[in-house]
């Protein structure tokens, strides 16, 4: 008897599962779907959205494909429309094939509609659960609508909300077209590599797409992001020759295979972008915020480097109607024959870090996290909401003072 129910629990299991993978065939096959690494967004001139998605293509080299058209070298002017408009779709073809991955894009009223277009036209089911960066244009950035979008990505399940997020200064589908294969065997494996040595410099913050999100709605912080470009070589020279890094992505004076670089970043308010940072500023920003890691530092000619000690000390009194913040900031300093004096970085540090937060006030955010401190002096939530923590932020009264350990650099 025994025996016998559990030949029947087998029969039953066995076809419940024959019925289920006749039903939904290939619902959760690899080989029916084609996975994101890049989603590039902009708002194109007519008002419509552009989106860019970038995929593995499943070649080795695509860019040795041919596009197969034998009528190049005719004039526009001795073609029809049609003649025109495949001609034009061959060559985005072409450009699309980088070392194994490819590029769609597709054009709708909002991001939903774009994505509903390049779904239906994909020859695979699109994939979103893997996405590596989702790059906005600067122009979108500023839209009413960006902070919308960020809002639905986040809450989309399919939408990965680790991924990174950048705002480039121009073109996102041009950028992310750029966004080749240089170093290492995939380039899911080279952008998080790319991103880890970013994060040892401080030129810029490592932030996801649910930091943007969080930041907008818990009001105890403002958000920021990554500048990224596609440099073109101008050779644009620092305007600052006693600092490193006083420029934006795209401005780097340098040589290299890739063209894609990130310097700076954005800084975003409640519904959207409001600013920039130059990628030294940035650096001093995460050195407040306790995220630098260390970064080099010139004074009267000299270089030295800087390391944190400990978190900055933060002391908030609100006991007023302006708020009175107080920032320690603790530090090694490493000491040679070349290295600038201790009481010249100690000066003009304190001097730079306080144009910094003033420079935010007057801009209207806080993306230090002074808020996340504060707030721990209010009982309820509608306590904190009432006392609108940004305005007041602008006003505040900000005292800075920088303790340096001097060490051997040797």
């Amino acid at each position: 008897m025994i025996r016998t129910r559990a030949w029947l629990r087998y029969i039953v299991f066995t076809i419940i599962c024959a019925v289920g993978l006749y039903a939904f065939p290939g619902s959760t096959e690899i080989d029916a779907q084609v996975f994101a690494i890049n989603i590039g967004i902009d708002r194109l001139e007519n008002g419509m959205m552009r989106v860019t998605v970038q995929m593995p293509s499943g070649e080795d080299d695509g860019a040795s494909a041919s596009s197969g058209n034998s009528k190049s070298e005719e004039s526009d002017d001795e073609q029809d429309e049609h003649s025109k408009q495949l001609k034009r779709a061959q060559q985005i073809q072409q450009q699309s094939k980088q070392s194994g991955y490819l590029i769609a894009t597709a054009d709708g009223v909002n991001f939903r509609d774009a994505l509903n277009i390049m779904t239906a036209t994909l020859p695979r089911l699109l994939n979103m659960s893997q996405v590596k960066q989702i790059v906005f244009s600067e122009a979108f950035a500023y839209d009413p609508e960006f902070m919308d979008l960020v809002d639905f990505m986040v809450n989309r399940n399919s939408i990965y909300n680790a991924a990174q997020i950048a705002i480039c200064l121009g073109s996102a589908e041009e950028f992310i077209r750029e966004q080749n294969l240089i170093l290492g065997a995939r380039l899911s494996k080279a952008q998080d590599a790319a991103w880890y040595a970013h994060q040892l410099v401080g030129f810029v913050p490592e932030t996801h797409i649910s930091d943007i999100y969080y930041a907008a709605h818990s009001g105890c912080c403002d958000g920021m992001a990554a500048l990224c470009a596609t440099n073109m070589f101008t050779s644009v020279v620092s305007s600052n020759v006693d600092a490193s890094g006083t420029v934006y992505a795209g401005q780097i004076s340098r040589s290299g295979a890739n063209l894609n670089e990130y310097m700076g970043s954005a800084l975003f308010g409640a519904n959207g972008m409001v600013g920039r940072l130059t990628g030294y500023e940035t650096q001093l920003a995460q050195m407040i915020r306790g995220e630098i890691v260390g970064m080099l530092y010139m004074s009267n000619g000299r270089i030295t480097e800087l390391n944190p000690r400990a978190k900055p000390d933060v002391a908030i009194d609100l006991s007023k109607d302006i708020p009175r913040i107080s920032i320690g900031v603790k530090l090694y300093m490493q000491i040679d024959d070349a290295s600038p004096s201790v009481q010249d970085v100690r000066a003009q540090l304190e001097r730079e870090l306080l144009e910094l937060v003033q420079k935010c006030q007057n801009m209207g955010v806080e993306p230090f996290g002074f808020g996340k401190k504060a707030v721990r002096q209010f009982l309820t939530f509608e306590d904190w909401n009432n006392y609108h923590w940004r305005d007041r932020f602008a006003q505040a009264d900000v005292g800075i003072s920088v303790d340096i350990e001097p060490i051997d650099a040797a």
